[in-house]
């Protein structure tokens, strides 16, 4: 899992681990490299989020760990 810390980061990120069709959503995706699929959480600076949000983001990344795990 891959988490983006900020909008600058995310567009790095997503130039070089592709998403895979049909595994987008608005706020993460699954992308793979050497055929090893990977989580990537979009975010925004945690540092200027308010707190529902890093909560939100929170939930989300253990939400995506129960996917992968299980």
């Amino acid at each position: 899992m891959i988490i983006c810390n900020g909008a600058d980061v995310c567009k790095v990120i997503r130039s070089i681990i592709r998403p895979i069709e049909g595994k987008e959503q608005d706020t993460y995706y699954f992308g793979k490299v050497r055929d090893v699929e990977i989580a990537v959480v979009l975010s925004g600076f945690i540092g200027r989020i308010d707190d529902y949000s890093k909560r939100r983001l929170g939930l989300e990344i253990e939400t995506l760990i129960d996917k992968i795990i299980f």
